[in-house]
């Protein structure tokens, strides 16, 4: 188990280490249990939490016509005493076969002993080719996201450690989407499938844990990712309005590494290596969304998304070309 391979380590150099991080052992040591000397033990060493922020990036994703656009979105993850949200303003310009986006995010991060505040700036482009049966489309996206980590330790009452840090993460991903369009007598459909190759690099950082210093290296990451989709829209017109109603349902497959994370903690010679699962959600998405059109020109759009704990909502203004 985690605690375990922390234990053993800890170990290894117990006669060497400093006097504040002896003063932490001896308050794992004098739990009350087992199960709490291995949890405190679990929390000794920072957990990756890149789940939540990864899937953000991938529910952000949207269809959208001709023109340049203005939006506003929060994402939000809630499970237990876990809680991500996300607020994102994002700016479109979108053509005929190429479009641009530009992301501003602000995120907060509350577990039962971690708070996080994060601020990411992201772009993306989107290269459309069109073929007689369907439509290629290639994209590149990147993100660049630092937050601040504050956490707490309590061991009982009266004794409690302060742990901060902050963490540089740098997102690149790979698209490419093959997509077929059917305008039919009730709708319109839209269906394809979407392959994604995702790069996480976290540069190397370090936590004061009271006067106690902890350094961690992330190893760069890999996610391969497969998405088949479908949409279904209508359109109706009243006066010089066009609105439109749709869903869209789609799937995630991820084929991803592990989290191999390389620890020093206090004075110790040697390392701690970690392997551990990114374990991003896999579930169903579903969206629902209503568009409206004034005058051919004036355009605003309303979506819903919702996959397992992750609920989406963006409203979107734009100007038609």
């Amino acid at each position: 188990s985690r605690s375990k391979e922390i234990g053993i380590y800890i170990d290894s150099f117990s006669k060497n280490t400093s006097g504040n991080f002896q003063n932490l052992l001896d308050k794992i040591n004098y739990a009350i249990s087992d199960q709490e000397a291995s949890k405190s033990l679990n929390n000794l060493v920072l957990l990756n939490n890149y789940e939540h922020f990864l899937e953000r990036i991938e529910m952000t994703n949207e269809y959208l016509p001709e023109g340049v656009f203005i939006s506003e979105s929060e994402f939000e993850n809630n499970k237990g005493n876990f809680n991500y949200k996300s607020d994102l303003n994002i700016f479109n310009i979108n053509s005929k076969n190429l479009s641009f986006s530009y992301y501003d995010v602000d995120s907060l991060l509350n577990d039962s002993n971690i708070r996080e505040t994060a601020n990411s700036n992201a772009y993306k482009l989107e290269y459309k080719i069109p073929f007689i049966w369907f439509d290629v489309y290639f994209g590149f996206y990147e993100e660049k996201r630092e937050s601040k980590n504050d956490r707490l330790l309590k061991f009982n009452e009266i004794s409690e450690f302060k742990g901060n840090h902050t963490r540089d993460i740098k997102i690149d991903r790979l698209s490419l989407q093959m997509e077929k369009s059917f305008n039919m007598q009730y709708g319109h459909f839209r269906t394809g499938v979407s392959f994604y190759k995702t790069s996480i690099q976290t540069d190397p950082f370090k936590e004061t844990l009271n006067n106690i210093i902890n350094n961690y290296r992330v190893n760069d990451m890999n996610i391969n990712t497969f998405k088949p989709y479908v949409n279904y829209s209508r359109e109706y017109i009243y006066g010089k309005n066009k609105m439109s109603i749709g869903i869209d349902i789609n799937k995630y497959f991820h084929d991803e590494d592990n989290i191999k994370s390389v620890i020093n903690i206090d004075n110790s010679d040697d390392d701690l290596i970690l392997n551990e699962p990114v374990e991003i959600s896999e579930d169903m998405q579903r969206s629902f969304y209503i568009t409206n059109t004034f005058n051919d020109s004036v355009y605003a759009k309303l979506s819903f998304s919702k996959r397992n704990d992750n609920e989406m909502t963006i409203l979107k203004i734009g100007y038609l070309f």
